[in-house]
């Protein structure tokens, strides 16, 4: 069995990239792997489509939904302090 060489923007023990090596701008699955939750459910946060969540910002280029780093990270507080309220 031939073994794919290492992606050195995951970590060996799980399929889970570190923040510091992934690009500024992520495309749904990268975003999705951030998030660990499928690129379906990621989407849907994309468009707005999960209850009680705030829409993700995106930029779209053609059919391409990608999102910047940054925006996902003050997302993620953003929610996190709701959740808090």
């Amino acid at each position: 069995m031939i073994t794919p060489p290492p992606n050195p923007s995951f970590s060996s023990d799980m399929d889970f990239p570190s923040l510091s090596v992934l690009p500024e701008v992520l495309t749904t699955r990268e975003g999705a792997q951030v998030l660990r939750c499928s690129k379906a459910h990621f989407c849907n946060l994309l468009l707005g489509k999960v209850s009680g969540v705030p829409r993700l910002p995106s930029v779209r280029l053609g059919r391409r939904c990608l999102v910047r780093k940054a925006t996902l990270m003050q997302w993620i507080e953003e929610v996190e302090l709701r959740a808090r309220r």
